[in-house]
């Protein structure tokens, strides 16, 4: 493999000591570092991963193998979870290239990024025999026993709600696949170390995942709301969320309730600026109290500094960023809460586009002859096409997720569900249950969309 990489380098003229990468020898491939703890009677953990759905990969395994050395070296973590400028936090991100091996596979951590509210994560491993690379390349080879992912030392200033894990597809080769882990719900305050382990090996050991990465965060409190303080823990990597919520009320559970006035005077929803992925969950709860509190997490979509922000949103009151304690009364447009909707079915639910245009406010004109609806939002501009797959947001195409399209359906424009959360960034809630506890019959349930 070494004499197959050089080769490619050169061919390539790749400077890689300039470029600060390192090629592995097959000697490393075979190293084990006995330092590591191997023991498997550590406590279990149970985490919710979510494994995203992948595409199949068809026989472009030869493509593939032939920019293997190039692939495997230019892995850039902060493209990898966030868009826009990344510059400012390219010095936090910790390259360890740290690997284990049994012979069989080789596990590496490859780079790092953690605040003590979120962190990210990339690893690779690699098949060594012929079984192994069979194994590894299998459909099987991913589940939630294969990797452990957790705290080396649980205490008290350490939390994890959860994780999320995807394959990096791109990055594939003929004998060696990259993951990457995210998290936007993890309370590390003495920034304690994790370690990583593929179970799958013979007598695994664990690699230490260092995440003392010094990222800013800051705590807000934020009084005088029915429940008491609103919290809200930020990095520039995303933030945390914690509200009451009244008892017995109804729990849209994907509606934060928070908006964000940015230093130019314009208001930009949750949804807009953070991917939610940990939904409202209860993380307190008293007896013979009137509210629960609940927390909400997302990460952001481009990285974020407290000077892009003059204020923070809840409710009806407005807090000064720089000084909490200092409010003022403010009115949200009616446009930007969460509302209603009642889909289309055949076969599954589709999002009617007209009514969804007129719900969020937006300019809708329809184009028979280009069989197409251009939709002005909040400053964009969204080109839904009759029969594409595709959406073009400010002339950029954005894929529909699988092989969903947009058609005409009874004389009407409908899209996937996927188009709220995949281009226009919203969250989508539902109760498919009634009152009673029946379940209602999908062809009657209603969207309760959340901008």
């Amino acid at each position: 493999m070494s004499k197959r990489l050089n080769k490619l380098i050169d061919e390539m003229n790749l400077n890689l000591k300039n470029a600060g990468y390192k090629i592995k020898a097959q000697d490393i491939k075979n190293r084990v570092n006995d330092t590591l703890n191997a023991d498997l009677q550590e406590r279990k953990n149970f985490m919710r991963q979510r494994f995203f759905k992948t595409a199949a990969i068809t026989a472009t395994i030869i493509v593939l193998t032939t920019v293997t050395a190039f692939a495997a070296q230019n892995i850039d973590l902060l493209k990898t979870f966030f868009v826009g400028d990344t510059s400012s936090m390219q010095g936090f991100v910790k390259t360890p290239e740290q690997s284990v091996t049994d012979g069989r596979f080789t596990l590496t951590l490859e780079q790092v990024l953690a605040s003590k509210y979120q962190f990210f994560v990339i690893y690779s491993v690699e098949g060594l025999t012929d079984d192994a690379v069979q194994e590894l390349m299998s459909d099987k080879f991913t589940n939630i026993d294969t990797i452990s992912f957790a705290p080396e030392n649980w205490n008290d200033s350490t939390y994890m709600s959860g994780y999320s894990t995807r394959e990096l597809l791109e990055k594939r080769t003929a004998a060696k696949r990259y993951w990457a882990i995210e998290s936007s719900a993890v309370l590390n305050t003495d920034e304690a170390d994790f370690f990583i382990r593929l179970n799958k090996m013979k007598n695994p050991q664990k690699i230490i995942v260092p995440m003392k990465c010094k990222v800013e965060t800051k705590e807000f409190s934020l009084a005088g709301q029915p429940y008491g303080d609103a919290v809200i823990k930020y990095s520039p990597l995303g933030i945390i969320f914690e509200k009451g919520i009244k008892n017995n009320s109804k729990l849209n559970d994907t509606d934060t309730g928070v908006f964000f006035r940015m230093k130019d005077g314009e208001i930009k929803t949750f949804n807009e600026l953070l991917d939610l992925t940990c939904y409202g969950g209860l993380v307190k709860s008293e007896e013979g109290t009137e509210y629960q509190r609940y927390e909400y997490s997302g990460l952001f979509r481009e990285i974020q500094k407290i000077s892009d922000y003059k204020s923070i949103i809840i409710g009806n009151i407005e807090y000064d960023i720089k000084d909490t304690s200092k409010t003022k009364p403010v009115q949200i447009d009616e446009h930007l809460y969460p509302f209603d909707i009642k889909p289309v079915y055949k076969d599954v639910l589709w999002l009617p586009v007209y009514e969804f245009s007129k719900k969020i406010n937006a300019d809708f004109k329809w184009d028979d002859k280009s069989r197409s609806a251009t939709i002005k939002y909040r400053g964009s501009k969204y080109v839904i096409t009759d029969g594409s797959d595709v959406v073009l947001k400010d002339g950029k195409e954005m894929k529909l997720e699988g092989d969903s399209k947009a058609f005409i359906l009874d004389g009407k424009l409908v899209a996937p569900e996927s188009i709220l959360y995949g281009v226009f960034y919203m969250t989508n809630y539902v109760k498919p249950f009634d009152e009673n506890g029946d379940k209602i019959d999908v062809k009657d349930w209603i969207w309760t969309i959340t901008p």
